[in-house]
């Protein structure tokens, strides 16, 4: 989901820096300046990591996060939570089968079950 909505940056208007060759071309209309495709057909992005792209003045967090607002509602989203506890599947004890936490800002604990957990890798 959110390597699809990257490709939607540029129709947000945000400017992506795009790599030299081969995404951008000379145009006839303007022969000392260059045009880069869009990410969407083809275009390749300036990284600053392996998953960090770079935006000219703007912070993709606050965009990403509108997107996901409006896909999935607010009443559908949490917001300053801290999981403290994976619980594993009864069955099976390599699988997560949720997580336990509590709000950063009122006094709440929650417990979240799921079907699938995807969580990032360790780095180091």
């Amino acid at each position: 989901m959110v390597d699809d909505s990257v490709h939607l940056f540029e129709e947000w208007a945000c400017r992506i820096w795009k790599t030299d060759a081969p995404a951008c071309v000379t145009t006839a209309r303007s022969p000392s300046a260059k045009v880069c495709r869009a990410l969407k057909d083809g275009g390749k992005p300036v990284r600053s990591g392996k998953w960090q792209i770079m935006i000219n003045g703007e912070s993709y967090k606050w965009i990403v996060a509108e997107a996901a607002k409006k896909a999935l509602g607010m009443e559908n989203i949490q917001e300053r939570y801290l999981i403290v506890h994976l619980i594993n599947d009864k069955n099976d004890p390599t699988r997560i089968a949720g997580a336990a936490g509590f709000s950063t800002r009122e006094n709440k604990i929650v417990i979240y079950k799921a079907k699938a957990i995807c969580w990032p890798p360790a780095v180091a």
